[in-house]
């Protein structure tokens, strides 16, 4: 299928979790706005976003649906027909839009077959299954990749990944290495095609009940085509890793269906894996042989730091200073009327009780499941649940309430009655730490950052400040109030800071790499030291 030609400026309707990924996964897509008819902000990804009554001449406009229900999509693509627009022409659903970018499950593992035979020295490869576009700070992540597959040669890497298109020059040259397409595994739709019963008889018992056991973790608004897609997936890795029998794998992100298939079939072959991600420390990445947040090793064995030997190489005294004067790590922002004039409704007389929203609706986690227990929270079920606590409790203890939702869930409306929520939506948050007196959090980035300011920490999830000494930690709904009065009345102690400054230390010389990022300062472990050795 020809790709869509489209003329006219393109508009996004919908701003939800598909949305997002079609934005990550397609970045040379630009929407001029977005258009969403529930929107609960005035602002996404750094873009306006309207109502369909702010439109005033349609047919100015392709709109791209990116909504996955399937009564929702007929009913714009209705309305947009009472508009005088046209199918196709004028308008169409994400998967039609994209769906001619992406290759087949069984085109691609052609396409591994085929590179393995051209090139037998290939095989037992380093393998980065990482993202080639659409990832924050370009420059720097490509800087940081080409360095590592240079310093490992670049006959031993390579690259699997969602590449729109066929594969150029630009890629194996920005990189360094070969790039092998993938299929896109989000979509759902004809990249993931095939006999899936045929497929679902090549797995053995013992494989599929994994594969049912693993899709519990998550949450889905269609349990059937989610384990279809999951059975598909496993059987493109398996039979990929089978091909190229990689002597390690580095895997980017976490949380997904597809991360636990590579991780579950990498430890069957026996292949050492780790997963790659931002680091919580501005201006750094992290490999981890676990996962990310609760799930590193970092989180599951808090207890590993208290015999680790410290020598003082770094000045944690002054990076954190200058993550704090260089604002690093500061996502875009917007300062919008809307939330100026919230935070206009502080009491200046009462303290200020800053929750951080998590990404839950992001990471489509099953909060009802052991997993999340085991490595998001015991404690709560949701950043929604969460505000409801703090809202009862900072109405009862004359505290202001500051409600940040994660970047990712800006548009998410959140069910509460309670009118002492400030809620801002795409304020900067640094000034918002800066305006704290205790910060409250289940699992963010935002948590190192917060102890950088020296704020003090009311931890409500698991990750790797759990057990550190460095924050306050709620370990069931009871504690929340007195561990918040706790940090009120003592803030970061000194002691605190001593633990936080000592475990930078352990990260930076043992777990943290450099991220190569342009600044003047710099520190984490270099690409010379090899992952997961």
């Amino acid at each position: 299928m020809e790709r869509i030609n489209v003329k006219k400026e393109i508009v996004c309707w919908g701003i939800g979790r598909i949305c997002r990924n079609c934005l990550v996964n397609y970045p040379e897509v630009n929407p001029s706005f977005f258009i969403d008819s529930y929107a609960a902000c005035k602002i996404f990804e750094g873009k306006t976003v309207k109502s369909p009554k702010e439109i005033d001449d349609w047919t100015k406009y392709y709109i791209i649906i990116t909504i996955k229900s399937k009564k929702a999509k007929a009913e714009i693509e209705e309305f947009l027909i009472e508009k005088g627009l046209h199918k196709e022409q004028d308008f169409c659903t994400y998967d039609h839009f994209f769906t001619c970018q992406s290759i087949t499950v069984e085109k691609s593992m052609h396409l591994v077959e085929k590179y393995i035979n051209e090139h037998p020295e290939m095989m037992s490869p380093i393998l980065l299954r990482i993202p080639v576009t659409g990832i924050r700070n370009d420059k720097a992540y490509s800087r940081f990749i080409s360095k590592y597959i240079k310093k490992r040669g670049s006959a031993k890497c390579v690259i699997l990944s969602v590449v729109q298109g066929e594969i150029s020059e630009e890629f194996p040259t920005k990189f360094g290495c070969s790039v092998l397409r993938m299929p896109n595994s989000f979509m759902n739709q004809e990249d993931i095609s095939g006999n899936n019963e045929e497929i679902e008889s090549l797995l053995a018992p013992e494989e599929m009940k994994w594969l049912e056991e693993t899709r519990r973790r998550k949450l889905s608004d269609d349990k059937e085509e989610e384990l279809h897609v999951s059975i598909k997936l496993y059987y493109y890795y398996k039979i990929i890793l089978k091909q190229l029998k990689p002597s390690k794998i580095i895997f980017w992100s976490n949380w997904n269906i597809e991360s636990y298939i590579v991780g579950h079939l990498a430890d069957a072959y026996n292949i050492p894996c780790g997963f790659m991600e931002y680091g919580w420390l501005p201006g750094t990445y992290q490999v981890d042989p676990r996962g990310i947040a609760g799930q590193s090793e970092y989180a599951v064995n808090p207890r590993m730091f208290e015999t680790l030997e410290v020598t003082n190489i770094y000045d944690v005294k002054k990076i954190k200073q200058y993550i704090i004067d260089c604002k690093m790590d500061t996502r875009t922002f917007a300062d919008t009327e809307e939330d100026n004039a919230a935070l206009l409704r502080l009491d200046q007389n009462k303290k200020n009780i800053f929750l951080v929203g998590m990404d839950d609706h992001g990471m489509r986690m099953n909060p009802q499941n052991e997993y999340w227990k085991k490595y998001v929270s015991n404690v709560v079920e949701s950043t929604e649940e969460t505000l409801i606590l703090l809202a009862e409790l900072c109405k009862r203890n004359n505290w202001n309430l500051i409600f940040k939702p994660h970047p990712g869930n800006r548009a998410y409306h959140y069910e509460t009655d309670f009118e002492n929520i400030i809620l801002v939506r795409d304020m900067e948050i640094d000034k918002l730490i800066k305006l704290a007196d205790v910060v409250v959090s289940i699992a963010s980035s935002v948590d190192y950052k917060t102890l950088i300011y020296g704020k003090p920490l009311v931890q409500l999830g698991i990750h790797t400040l759990l057990g550190k000494g460095c924050t306050y930690v709620v370990l069931e709904k009871g504690m929340l109030e007195k561990q918040i009065c706790l940090a009120l009345e003592n803030g970061m102690t000194e002691e605190q800071i001593e633990k936080f400054d000592r475990l930078l230390q352990i990260l930076l010389q043992k777990y943290l790499w450099d991220d190569l990022s342009d600044r003047s300062l710099r520190y984490g472990r270099s690409t010379d030291e090899d992952f997961l050795s």
